[in-house]
């Protein structure tokens, strides 16, 4: 398959980007950073901004427990923001009378 514009990689941008990388000892499923066209010089990942938690209010959560002995529970997540959230989710953690945990979920 030829590269595209949107696909073209030089080696020396792979090379750049991924400089603790050695070509010759390369394994399956090692990570590589895959450079932008043009992007110039590569950031690390440590100087990249975070995501900011936002406020969001989560009800008590509500289990179902099916006929397999499972449990399904859902949580409601209020946004008071005018923004929409994405990927929004909530663990939950099943304690037992004395408030240590048993078991928990996302």
């Amino acid at each position: 398959m030829a590269p595209t514009p949107d696909t073209a990689r030089t080696l020396e941008a792979l090379q750049a980007a991924n400089d603790d990388v050695q070509p010759e000892y390369l394994r399956i499923g090692t990570v590589l950073i895959i450079p932008m066209p043009g992007a110039g010089t590569p950031v690390p990942l440590s100087s990249l901004p975070t995501s900011t938690p936002v406020p969001v209010t989560l009800s008590a959560p509500v289990c179902y427990p099916t006929a397999t002995s499972a449990l399904y529970c859902f949580v409601e997540a209020r946004n008071p923001g005018d923004a929409p959230l994405e990927n929004v989710a909530a663990r939950v953690i099943l304690a037992d009378k004395r408030g240590l945990p048993v078991l928990e979920g996302v």
